[in-house]
Formats: C-alpha cells, structure tokens, sequence
C-alpha cells in the first residue's frame, strides 16, 4: 500500500461547501504506508430524507479511494442511524440502506442474516474489498432503547465484519505499532469519575508507541457541540485523563460536526484532531482554537501510518466528495503527526 502527500497549503482551503469542490492537487507518493485506514461519521441519513443519495456517493467515493490505494479498515464515527438510532422493526431494512448499500466495497456477506440485506449490494464478491468496519457509537445512536443493543450484537449477523465494542472503550491492534482505542464518548461524557477513570486507564494501557483514539465526539468544542454532553468540561475532562495517565494520544478521529476539520492540539489534549462527521449531512463549521483547516461538504478522512524509525508519521489526509455522481474524491487538506506529537502540514 501507498500513502501520498499534497505539495499545497491545505489551512488556505476554508469554507467548502457541499455544491463547490476544489479542484483536484497533484500528488507524489511518499513511502509505502504500513497501516492505512479511511474513516467517516454521520452517516446514518435514512434513504427517505436522503434524495439526493448524499450516503451513496460518500460511501461509493471511499471505494474509489481504496481501490486507488487499498485499506486495512474502516472506522465508523457514530449517528450511523438517525433520527433515533436502529429500531428492531425496521432492522432488516436500515442495515440495508445504511451499511450494506453505501459500504458495498467493504462488507463481507455470509453471516447468517446476509441474505436478507444482499440485493443491496450488487457487486460480485471477486470485486469487493471486505475489511473490518469498526464502528462506535453516537448521540443519536442512543435516542431509542435497544439500539446499541441491536448495533453491537444482531447488526453482525447481516454484516459479519462489523465491529463494536461492548463496552465504553475498547482497543483494536490493527497493526503492532499501533492502539485504536473506540470511545462511546456519549456514555464517556455522561458519566461519573468511574467512567472518567476508565478513559484514564485505558489510556494507561496502551503499550504501543502510537495511540489513535476515534470517538463520535471530538475533545474540544466546536460550533456544532451544542448538546449537553460535549462541553468545555469534557474537554478538560480529557486533558485530565492524559494528565493522570501520561500517555497522550497524538491523533483523535471523531464525527459530530457533520463538516471536515484538522486541528492541532493544545494543552494535554490529543496532539492533532480530524473530525471527518460528513458523511451525509454537512454543516458549516465554526472557529475552533488551532485549525489547520475547516470546511464543508460531504467527505472523509483518510490515515496513514509512513516512515520508519524518527521518520516514522501518520498522515491524515481530508476529502471532499462532490454532490455529482461518479466524480472521484478531492483530497482537500493535509497534516502530518510523529509519535513525540509535532504536526506539520505540506
């Protein structure tokens, strides 16, 4: 696998907005990647509020990109189903729309519910790429009892690839270098010193030398953070858990503000934050402390793991998806993270 950076200042690129695409930068290739990851959040539009197909051409534009450069995994960033989450009456039907359509490429289809969710995907096995689809879980994921019941336990058995953890936190090793710690940030933030505890210490845990961290939330508040769980005292709350556990994790990942941002860190937060939450239904974004770049539009992220030795870096790398069907993805912005936590952009 290959990895590529963008020879143009991606922070001069603000205010997209879903009908305006940039156009396309040339690119070089650096050295090959070693883990690569996409990942997108706010996705779960349903089909009848989504005439466009907003979903559809997010989804058929990350195949496009993982056929150009092949994928180890996608990260889902939660609200993978509004308004209120998956009902049990209409489970069949949503997995359908919501995953197996959208994400055809990379679903595996031999669990033993697949055949009822199949005819959504029309490509031949032979051409599609299954990978794990690690997903967490949103606010709206939360807005119906039993959703993220049916999310975590009955959801695999349409699509067997997909992944979620059972509790608050949970890591994934995809690579041995790297921890990708999934957060239920809803029930995170929510909650009382025990689940604070737990993000310290699952902090704590991580042995590898890089730590990623993907949330629904993103640690900082932004214009969009308007709900009563992402405020100004979560995101101390997460600087407290660096401070107590003395690992901070160098990139974040999250959805929530349904726009494309990359940030660096400030204080003991993550060094560097992609919010990648375009994935059906894209807002402005508002300032935010330390931006490299915002704007929005539908899009996703795409993270690499380069180099060797001090050389060694993950590149995130942002795309815009143009609203017109067919058109490839436009990487849009670019920022680079080394393990001691120095971001740089091209």
């Amino acid at each position: 696998m290959q990895a590529w950076t963008l020879p143009w200042v991606a922070s001069a690129l603000v205010g997209l907005t879903v009908g305006c695409a940039p156009e396309a930068a040339e690119v070089v290739p650096p050295p090959a990647a070693t883990l690569s990851l996409l990942a997108v959040g706010d996705t779960g539009r349903p089909p009848e509020r989504d005439p466009e197909g907003f979903r559809l051409r997010v989804g058929a534009a990350m195949a496009a990109e993982d056929r150009r450069l092949a994928v180890d995994a996608v990260v889902l960033l939660g609200d993978n189903f509004y308004p209120g989450g998956l009902l049990e009456a209409e489970l069949a039907h949503r997995v359908r729309e919501n995953v197996a359509r959208p994400f055809c490429h990379f679903v595996r289809l031999d669990g033993p519910r697949s055949a009822e969710v199949a005819d959504a995907c029309p490509a031949p096995a032979a051409e599609r790429h299954p990978v794990p689809i690690l997903a967490v879980l949103g606010n709206h994921d939360y807005d119906t009892r039993g959703s993220a019941r049916l999310q975590r336990s009955v959801l695999p058995e349409f699509i067997p690839n997909w992944r979620m953890t059972e509790g608050t936190t949970g890591t994934e090793t995809l690579h041995p270098r790297v921890d990708l710690l999934l957060l239920d940030t809803s029930r995170i933030f929510a909650g009382r010193t025990k689940r604070r505890r737990v993000l310290a210490e699952s902090f704590a845990t991580s042995r590898s030398p890089w730590l990623v961290v993907a949330g629904h939330h993103p640690p900082t508040v932004g214009s969009a953070s308007d709900d009563s769980i992402a405020t100004a005292e979560a995101a101390a709350f997460f600087e407290q858990a660096v401070e107590r556990s003395g690992v901070r994790p160098q990139l974040w990942i999250a959805g929530h503000e349904h726009n494309l941002q990359l940030h660096r860190g400030g204080g003991e937060g993550p060094a560097l934050t992609a919010i990648a939450g375009a994935g059906s239904e894209p807002r402005q974004p508002g300032p935010r402390p330390g931006a490299i770049f915002a704007g929005s539009g539908l899009g996703f992220a795409r993270i690499d793991l380069v180099g060797a030795g001090d050389d060694e870096a993950l590149v995130v790398t942002l795309f815009t998806v143009d609203p017109r069907p067919g058109d490839p993805p436009t990487p849009v912005a670019q920022a680079r993270v080394t393990t001691r936590g120095e971001v740089s952009t091209p």
